[in-house]
């Protein structure tokens, strides 16, 4: 692209971000920008023998695009003038056009207006030199006119579909969905919803790099694509967030053979970076007329059903039913009664051995949270937690099970039991705070707990969702002596040689790889290198949820440095705990 020497643009926005985007761009090309933050400054700084074309924000503090246009078409009907629009409304476009604007731009939230604004300066430029020249060029000007026609088409195509994928954006997906239900009230027909989720995409993304990320995201759409029929829509509605409207179903059950069909497109793996990775999607479905009535209810119900199929092991579809609505408000009644439930004492701590490698010694707690409800008993923290982690509720949960963990631990040492690592489990939402660090500082000098004394149990997940903001606060913990673990080892993609780059002293193999190691060759071996790779990098080896003898057995002999599960000890109340540390000493 070409542009001629000292070709001045008078830029007209109150956004200073954008602004500053804008005026990068344009400069690299060789144009001289001048800026204005209002319209008035902006038409009080315009000269028709200096600029040679105007840009102009539509929604500005003082006056609108319109009025704008007006006002410079007094002072000069030639210079050209291009508008930008924070939405696509026609009726603005139409207006603008009719008042003699040359063309206009979308600011999309994906920035591909930055792409397209020096072709488009550029263009302007063009068509008012040829009006100087040549009025009587109709031709030209015709052609040019298909041009900028097509141009509009490919711009009102970007508005429309999703940059990376090519798929429905969501604005297109609102409105495809709203027109799919009216024809379905029309024709008396069913139609369904299916909200798609990739399970763990985010691990994905932090193990191989965004790049790879959205080739992954690529290939996912093309094999939905390739699945749907052609009168079906698919948008992309979100990072790893998809949506198929199903219409002209015989029967509503229907929607479940087109769901299986995208789970099962899943099987064969995407290569990234040279391996190959497997994920798996979760689906949530709803249908019309049967249960949701309109747009927002179907879209709450396939929301509700998507919730519980990754709740219940993920890799799944769920369909909304009456059954799953009476779930649904019992969950959002008891995340109303979550909020209170600190304050009127309803919550406790359980606590659950951990033993040396000999399994003859407690040698740590790993401190459980508990709640009791005044009306439903027991509520599991299977339930409780996942609603907690939806809202800033668990900060204020993970900080009281901290505290109290660590006054109780204090109290075992004044009680002359022996010295116990405690453990506490730490949210993702906890590790995101900037202050978390001082916060567990303060907690361990007001309870007088010594540091050393801690272990803070972290989720490998959360770990690679967080690695860079991760390492600095994990290196503040450790430097005053408390030790990291990582939780759940082997539920996400990371690599042990991946986790030498944060600072950790533990590693808390999941129960998902010990399940069967006494019985599967395979994951027997996988196990023993694990284990084996861990120690070979300096890191301890604790394992959970052993629960046969013959699982203890296989890992006693593979050196696995602490052990923990219902098969040496269950989760017990703080007196009963005591006991048993007593008795264990007395043995």
């Amino acid at each position: 692209m070409t542009v001629l020497a000292k070709t001045a643009i008078l830029y007209i926005e109150d956004d200073a971000g954008i602004a500053y985007l804008v005026r990068k761009r344009l400069e690299t090309y060789g144009y001289l920008i001048e800026l204005a933050d209002s319209g008035r400054k902006g038409l009080d700084k315009y000269d028709a023998s200096i600029h040679d074309l105007v840009i102009a924000d539509y929604q500005l503090p003082d006056m609108d695009g319109c009025q704008i246009i007006r006002e410079l078409k007094e002072k000069n009907n030639f210079t050209p003038i291009i508008m930008l629009t924070g939405a696509g409304n026609e009726k603005i476009v139409i207006e603008a056009f009719k008042l003699g604007v040359a063309d206009y731009l979308v600011k999309d939230v994906n920035q591909v207006f930055l792409e397209l604004l020096p072709n488009i300066t550029e263009s302007a430029l063009f068509t008012k030199n040829l009006v100087k020249k040549n009025e009587s060029q109709q031709k030209e000007l015709e052609y040019y006119a298909k041009e900028l026609e097509e141009r509009n088409k490919e711009l009102q195509k970007l508005a429309q579909h999703d940059a990376l994928t090519g798929l429905a954006n969501r604005a297109v997906f609102h409105e495809a969905l709203q027109g799919a239900i009216a024809r379905a009230h029309r024709n008396s027909q069913n139609m369904a919803l299916l909200l798609i989720d990739l399970d763990g995409f985010k691990s994905i993304n932090d193990t191989y790099g965004h790049q790879a990320g959205d080739l992954f995201l690529k290939e996912i759409s093309a094999r939905f694509k390739s699945i749907l029929r052609e009168s079906d829509h698919i948008a992309r509605i979100g990072g790893d967030e998809f949506a198929v409207i199903l219409e002209d179903l015989h029967d509503p059950q229907d929607a479940a053979i087109v769901a299986n069909k995208l789970l099962a497109s899943m099987r064969q793996p995407i290569t990234v970076e040279n391996q190959e990775v497997k994920i798996t999607v979760s689906i949530g479905i709803d249908s019309y007329p049967s249960c949701g009535q309109d747009a927002v209810q179907l879209i709450k119900n396939a929301d509700a059903a998507l919730y519980l199929a990754k709740k219940e092991g993920k890799n799944a579809c769920q369909f909304f039913t009456p059954e799953l609505n009476r779930q649904t408000m019992e969950l959002a009644e008891l995340e109303k009664d979550l909020s209170g439930a600190l304050k009127r004492g309803e919550m406790y701590l359980h606590f659950q051995p951990k033993f040396n490698m000999a399994a003859s010694r407690i040698i740590g707690a790993e401190a459980l949270i508990r709640w009791t409800h005044p009306e439903k008993g027991n509520v599991g923290p299977n339930i409780f937690i996942p609603i907690a982690e939806r809202s800033p509720l668990i900060q204020e949960i993970g900080i009281w099970v901290l505290k109290t963990a660590c006054r109780q631990g204090h109290a075992w040492q004044k009680e002359g039991l022996a010295p116990l690592l405690i453990s506490v489990n730490v949210s993702p939402q906890q590790l995101k705070e900037k202050d978390f660090a001082e916060k567990v500082f303060n907690i361990l000098e007001s309870c007088k707990f010594p540091p050393e004394s801690l272990e803070l149990e972290i989720t490998e997940t959360s770990l690679l969702k967080n690695i860079d903001r991760c390492r600095d606060t994990l290196k503040r913990l450790r430097k005053k002596g408390i030790k990291i673990s990582v939780d759940d080892f082997g539920t996400g993609y990371s690599s042990i040689a991946h986790l030498r780059q944060l600072p950790v002293d533990i590693l808390k193999i999941d129960k998902s790889l010990i399940r069967h190691i006494a019985t599967d060759v395979d994951e027997a071996a996988i196990a023993s290198a694990v284990i084996d790779l861990a120690h070979n990098i300096n890191l301890e080896v604790a394992a959970e949820g052993v629960e046969t003898a013959e699982q203890l057995k296989f890992l006693q002999s593979r050196n696995c440095d602490a052990l923990q599960g219902f098969f040496l000890g269950r989760p017990m109340p703080v007196n009963d705990f005591a006991k048993a540390m007593k008795k264990k000493k007395a043995a």
